[in-house]
């Protein structure tokens, strides 16, 4: 395992998160009162490496259910309703010459460790990402619970996983919607973008207008002067406020200015209206997840 997945806990989530390509973002743990590892700046080059144009939500490692989703519960196979590449489990990222090789020697390894039969290798442009299961949604059942799971395993009175988080499939490159300019994807390209690392996941979009009713919730937003932001995944729409920095989220939990947006826009909805609540019958809070690249 490169030498950085062993380094400390990568906080991450995504995003761009509830939805990507299907899904639904990861939570960065950003909820009030929220905490977790800081992520160093050497783990946020490589979760940037291994994203692409996808991002993620970062796991929590207590295991809690979204009570969104649907895989599978386990065992050999993981959630099977997001196809063969669906959200997934990062275990680790090989790098270099041969990378190719090396990364399915890992996979052996890992998958004799793990028991399970869905430890699968996927191809980056910088290297081969060692992943478990394939998930419909970042908020599957079976997504938390594995990660949950890994990052939780002890091998040899280590963690190795304890930095592992949920990897999205890529953004299909046709869905940047009608206002390419407010689409998460399109930051990269802003000159805020070039330290902007999270934004504030506020709302997710379902049912066959949900691409519309995204970016018209965006538009309603930004009217009221909000820094909003769509993204559009397979079968969900989410939408984002503001853009944040490295300072945002670290060992503490996150900072104050995501704590003021947070204050402003506490719960999560469902197209436009609907609170999202957790499987506790509690809103569910909104999240920290980070910007495509």
């Amino acid at each position: 395992m490169d030498a950085a997945m062993k380094s400390q806990g990568f906080v991450f989530w995504m995003l761009v998160g509830v939805l990507l390509s299907s899904a639904s973002m990861i939570g960065c743990g950003s909820g009030a009162g929220g905490t977790g590892s800081g992520a160093s700046s050497e783990m946020r080059e490589e979760g940037r490496a291994v994203f692409g144009t996808g991002g993620v939500r970062t796991g929590d490692a207590s295991g809690r259910d979204s009570g969104r989703g649907g895989g599978n519960s386990g065992g050999g196979s993981g959630g099977n309703s997001g196809g063969s590449d669906g959200w997934a489990v990062l275990l680790e990222f090989v790098r270099g010459a041969g990378h190719e090789a090396r990364a399915q020697e890992r996979r052996r390894a890992w998958a004799a460790e793990l028991g399970r039969g869905d430890v699968t290798v996927r191809g980056r442009e910088s290297g081969s990402a060692v992943v478990l299961g394939s998930y419909r949604a970042a908020d599957d059942r079976a997504a938390q619970r594995d990660l949950a799971m890994v990052k939780n395993l002890e091998v040899n009175g280590q963690r190795p996983f304890a930095g592992a988080y949920l990897l999205p499939p890529p953004a299909p490159p046709h869905e940047m919607g009608g206002r390419p300019e407010w689409n998460l994807v399109s930051v990269r390209n802003m000159p805020a973008g070039r330290t902007a690392l999270y934004s504030l996941h506020i709302g997710v979009f379902e049912g066959r207008n949900r691409q519309r009713l995204a970016e018209d919730e965006v538009a309603r937003l930004r009217r009221l002067g909000e820094q909003a932001f769509y993204f559009h995944g397979a079968d969900r729409s989410a939408v984002t406020i503001g853009l944040f920095g490295e300072d945002a989220y670290g060992s503490r939990g996150v900072s104050q200015d995501v704590r003021a947006l947070q204050m402003k826009f506490p719960h999560m909805m469902r197209n436009g209206s609907e609170r999202m609540m957790t499987p506790e019958g509690t809103p569910e809070p909104t999240i920290l997840v980070q910007i495509p690249r």
